[in-house]
């Protein structure tokens, strides 16, 4: 439950080793790689001046990016059509990685094999677009059932075109309406099972214009036996002989596919893989500086990958100088990327996090606290044991089915959190007097329910302030964690605003005589916190912009502290009017259910509502739910700057 700890690798080597190295970085799937250029330009990029490093050092003078000029476009181009046309699956296999080999001689293979098969293929969907043609033609000609005359006649037209095909009946009854304002003869000639047939006969020199109406009317075509003579029963069984045969050597083409297939499916599969291991290497190699002898790489590791990394590496331990460094050595001018590490009961939740934005390496991991909070939210808005197990019943079906299964082990965990509030508000179904409850039920405590929403809003608060405060010591920030709005000021303000609030209910906890002046002085600090910090650290000038800018922004600034902190509190009152509304709305559809006039009727009402609540309802609460933890909690603590984990790795079979 935290941001991984990283160290930045630096990793010189000779020219020569670059392609087996990066492969090894690629197949070792942790290194989140950084431009080096940027690196040695910036003075980052230092070795230790020892003997053994000397020339890798002294060659740092000429260094320049890495260049690598490979043309992949056409052999791609030839590895997709030959993986559609043989129905072979994208899947990396590290069989064929882990083997050395010769990227150029794939090509060439490659290239070998298509020039083969693409003859054939293009054969293959000559014949079977001739196949196609024919068997059009042949549902045409079997719609032609009103047809008596040999279609020479209508071929050999010297001032006429016709057409053939399926008039809709909007367009019939256009053409009904306005028959003389159309330059062709309309016959009806025959129907299939939906659709009446129709043969149009116009001039050739009213073409373009008949073309325009028959689109008007949306005239579908046929394909027409325009070369054909004879009567249509006629030539309908020419044709069929001609598919038959047609047909017999489409068979016999795709016998012959499938050995071509078992001839080179091993090499195609082979190819895909390494072109894929190519382009993760090309990520790497367009981050690294060389010079003529050697290359220069620089990454970020995990710090508990770092000795399988060395591991991996031994056999070049001679050639290649690896150096790692902490976080503390570089932090101040890189920034390390953020990866979390949770446990499995709570990553589900690190996409709600993302969504927002990416923790900072420094920064306290928000997953645990937001997993906790937004599921007792959840839970205590939307409490029915039936309702929850099918939320926990769609998220499991989600978890299976979906490619990306994150969003549906989340309604698992939100169903199992409604499950139990469920039973504490004695809830099944949106029926209240079924379960007992084992803590209260809502609409028999109206007030209960909203005071201990804000109990509970509060509670979120204070750790939201106390996780924001060790943010801050984290970064060294004197300005905003000790005189911030969401800082050392504001969090006793809050305190301060809650000992109110507990005395307007005769809860005393301090006088409130000792409480407005601490309040008072914390908007104060919070007014004034720019220049205060200044002076602390002494630095000068006092304020970064004209003080008079500086103060009307910084007074407006503390009045929205007091507004914002009491809004903050107030919002969570949403979570009990939420459970509320929930028990209300059902209530609605229970009453419907009770005037029906047959039982059959009162259960598909029943049905209807826990459908509507659970797809109405549930979606409402998903939001509000995360719209208190981003607008009310992260707003407290979570700045969100960090730099996403993304190692350059592939996922192997």
């Amino acid at each position: 439950m935290s941001v991984e700890r990283m160290n930045m690798l630096n990793l010189v080597a000779p020219l020569e080793y670059v392609d087996d190295l990066v492969k090894e970085m690629v197949l070792f799937g942790k290194l989140h790689v950084v431009n080096a250029m940027v690196e040695i330009d910036d003075s980052n990029f230092i070795l230790a001046v020892e003997e053994e490093n000397i020339e890798e050092i002294a060659e740092m003078s000429m260094i320049h990016s890495y260049k690598e000029q490979q043309n992949l476009k056409t052999f791609k181009y030839q590895l997709e059509n030959l993986m559609t046309f043989f129905d072979i699956s994208k899947e990396i296999r590290s069989n064929y990685l882990s083997e050395h080999y010769a990227f150029k001689k794939t090509i060439e293979s490659i290239d070998e094999i298509f020039l083969e098969v693409d003859r054939f293929q293009k054969d293959m969907n000559g014949k079977k677009q001739e196949l196609s043609q024919l068997e059009n033609i042949q549902n045409c000609l079997k719609m032609m059932t009103e047809v008596d005359i040999d279609l020479r006649t209508l071929n050999d037209m010297a001032f006429f075109n016709y057409e053939i095909g399926i008039l809709s009946k909007e367009g019939r009854e256009k053409i009904r309406k306005n028959y003389e304002n159309i330059p062709a003869i309309v016959l009806h000639i025959g129907k299939d099972e939906k659709d009446e047939i129709y043969l149009i006969i116009s001039l050739k020199e009213f073409e373009l214009e008949t073309d325009r109406i028959l689109r008007s009317l949306n005239f579908r075509k046929l394909a027409t036996p325009k070369n054909c003579a004879g009567k249509p029963p006629e030539i309908e069984s020419l044709f069929e002989e001609q598919a038959k045969v047609l047909k017999a050597e489409i068979a016999q083409m795709e016998a012959c596919k499938e050995e071509f297939k078992n001839k080179y499916y091993m090499d195609i599969a082979k190819a895909f893989s390494q072109n894929e291991m190519e382009e993760a290497k090309t990520i790497i190699k367009n981050n690294i500086a060389s010079t003529d002898n050697f290359f220069y790489l620089s990454g970020w590791v995990p710090q508990k990958e770092k000795e399988q990394l060395t591991h991996r590496l031994e056999a070049y331990n001679e050639e290649v100088i690896l150096v790692f460094k902490d976080t503390k050595e570089v932090y101040n001018y890189i920034t390390p990327p953020t990866k979390l590490t949770n446990p499995k009961i709570f990553s589900p939740f690190e996409p709600l996090i993302k969504m927002y934005g990416i923790p900072s390496y420094g920064e306290v991991d928000p997953t645990l606290f937001l997993s906790l909070t937004y599921m007792f939210l959840f839970g205590a808005m939307f409490g029915d044991v039936g309702q929850g197990f099918v939320i926990f019943c769609m998220g499991l079906l989600a978890t299976k089915k979906m490619g990306s299964p994150a969003y549906g082990q989340i309604f698992m965990r939100l169903g199992v959190s409604s499950i139990f509030f469920g039973f504490l508000y004695g809830s099944l179904f949106g029926l209240e007097h079924v379960l007992p409850a084992l803590f209260l039920r809502p609409m028999e405590n109206i007030n209960t329910m909203l005071y201990s929403s804000i109990i509970v809003g509060a509670v979120f608060l204070f750790f939201s302030f106390a996780i924001g405060i060790i943010n801050a010591a984290k970064r060294k920030d004197l300005k905003e964690g000790i005189f911030g709005r969401n800082g050392v000021c504001g969090f006793v303000f809050f305190l301060g605003l809650l000992m109110l609030l507990a005395s307007a209910v005769n809860i005393e906890i301090i006088p409130i005589r000792f409480i407005i002046p601490i309040m008072s002085l914390c908007i104060v600090l919070i007014v004034v916190r720019e220049p205060l910090t200044h002076l602390l650290l002494n630095k000068r000038p006092l304020h970064d912009e004209p003080a008079s800018s500086y103060y009307t922004e910084s007074v407006f600034e503390g009045l929205e502290t007091i507004i914002g902190i009491l809004s903050n509190t107030i919002s969570f009152i949403r979570v009990g009017a939420f459970a509320l509304n929930h028990v209300g709305l059902f209530m609605a559809f229970h009453t419907m259910a009770e005037m029906a006039n047959s039982s059959a009727a009162g259960i598909f009402i029943y049905i209807l509502g826990n459908i509507v609540v659970i797809g109405l309802e549930g979606l409402i609460v998903f939001i509000q739910g995360l719209r208190l933890e981003y607008y009310e909690m992260f707003g407290k603590y979570f700045v969100g700057e960090g730099i996403e984990y993304h190692p350059v790795a592939l996922s192997c079979n």
